[in-house]
């Protein structure tokens, strides 16, 4: 027999497995949000060293200090 995960009737206690599910995407979601901060600093990095566009280098620290306190939670 199939069930899809939502059927929570086949479940001793779905609310559980829901809260479960929920935190391991939260999880999952900041590592990912903490990853891309550390992308976009490393391209950051590389335009400074390069001589890059100051107004970019800008953004760039502005992203990843949204992605960073994103990824805080």
């Amino acid at each position: 027999m199939r069930w899809a995960a939502n059927d929570t009737d086949r479940l001793g206690d779905g609310a559980a497995l829901n809260t479960m599910q929920g935190n391991a995407a939260d999880r999952a979601v900041r590592d990912w949000l903490e990853t891309q901060s550390r992308v976009v600093t490393w391209w950051r990095d590389l335009l400074v060293e390069t001589g890059g566009d100051p107004d970019l280098v800008a953004v760039l620290d502005d992203h990843a200090a949204f992605l960073r306190g994103a990824s805080a939670g």
